[in-house]
């Protein structure tokens, strides 16, 4: 679901959801006016989640590097996270140990795929770009 124009519309609406049975319920903080550039109101999930929900639920939101899953977790009483545009941007969101640049992880992608005898364009691997270091806002 996403968010509400007001936070007792959110509650109201997750409470609903609840009632069909679901077996979790997925919440995008944001509402639907809102962009990515646009902050996720990860108060406003904590609202929700605190209103006594008793499926387990997930937000989705704001969540660039592996910390920001526990973060979320603590901060929200979420039983899960999503991550979107974090992991879009660099898979390695999900190491314990951190990120990794994302043109490592590129580099390491078509070692793989050159191993596996993939087709892929050479160029394409030899020539990769610098991109931004996760959690840059762009």
């Amino acid at each position: 679901m996403r968010l509400h124009p007001t936070i007792q519309g959110s509650i109201d609406f997750a409470k609903m959801v609840e009632s069909t049975g679901v077996s979790a319920l997925a919440i995008h903080a944001r509402r639907r006016e809102e962009r990515p550039r646009d902050p996720a109101h990860w108060d406003e999930v904590t609202s929700i989640v605190a209103s006594g929900l008793s499926i387990p639920t997930i937000l989705s939101g704001d969540v660039w590097t592996h910390s920001d899953f526990d973060r979320c977790r603590q901060e929200t009483g979420v039983s899960s996270v999503m991550a979107a545009r974090g992991a879009t941007r660099n898979l390695s969101i999900f190491r314990t140990e951190g990120t990794v640049p994302l043109n490592d992880v590129l580099k390491e992608y078509c070692k793989k795929v050159r191993k596996m005898r993939l087709c892929v364009s050479e160029a394409a691997c030899d020539r990769i770009p610098s991109y931004p270091t996760p959690g840059d806002r762009l």
